[in-house]
């Protein structure tokens, strides 16, 4: 799934458990990966290429002097720790530490206490994470490995199964209010136009961890509007792909 059952309640708000099953909104983001697809068909080699992430999440403050050891993928990554540092600032001296990984990279120094590492490559086998030596006072929770897509396809997709999950639950009584997701769906499709390139400006995907554009397809898109009052349009959805020289 390009997105996951706790992002589409972050942004539903519908965080009920009870009221909404987990198993009803991954049907909602099977729907959502699906129109998300035809889109990228249009232009990119699917299946996309994705990476694995993991996560660590420190806290507390140091009572002692020390050193943290990580280690990740058998490599051990260590940093020394003063008595009374703080979470905040032991995670960002973690993402320094491991900025010149050949494994993976991580979130911006400044995204808080959860730390996000992103495999370079397309492996289960990689941020593995499977020892934690912290100092007193500070705790690190490593997360569970999943897959990682490029974030625009990820919040896209959370979309598109939010906009179901509203269009569900409250119907048009929303209309003009923050669950209406008739009005959230409509914007969706105007950037799944963008994305496969039907629409201005068109959207390009990139991965986030090369910085480059993903492969596209290589066969032709080849369209057209069917009626003589598209030569000369100049408008989008009615504008000639192709022209010819000579009369018609």
């Amino acid at each position: 799934m390009y997105s996951s059952v706790a992002l589409v309640r972050e942004i539903s708000g519908l965080d009920s458990t009870t009221r909404i099953s987990s198993a009803r909104i991954v049907g909602k983001i099977t729907v959502a990966d699906s129109m998300v697809n035809g889109a990228l068909a249009y232009r990119y080699i699917l299946p996309i290429a994705k990476h694995i992430q993991n996560t660590l999440t420190f806290a507390g403050t140091a009572s002692a002097s020390g050193t943290i050891s990580i280690t990740i993928n058998s490599v051990v990554h260590s940093f020394a720790v003063t008595s009374g540092e703080t979470a905040n600032t032991l995670c960002d001296r973690f993402r320094e530490t491991v900025a010149t990984s050949d494994d993976f990279i991580t979130d911006i120094v400044g995204s808080g206490t959860l730390v996000t590492l992103i495999s370079k490559e397309d492996n289960t086998a990689q941020v593995n994470i499977t020892t934690i030596t912290s100092v007193a006072g500070i705790t690190i929770t490593d997360g569970t490995r999943s897959d990682r897509f490029p974030p625009s396809l990820t919040y896209l997709s959370a979309d598109i199964a939010t906009a179901l999950l509203l269009q569900e639950e409250y119907g048009t009584e929303a209309e003009g209010t923050a669950k209406d997701g008739f009005i959230r769906m409509e914007q969706a499709l105007k950037v799944l136009k963008r994305l496969q390139g039907t629409s201005q400006p068109t959207m390009r995907v990139f991965d986030e961890v090369t910085n480059l554009e993903l492969p596209q397809a290589e066969q032709d898109n080849i369209r057209g509007y069917p009626n003589n009052t598209s030569y000369n349009s100049t408008t989008d959805d009615t504008k000639p792909y192709i022209t010819m020289n000579g009369s018609l």
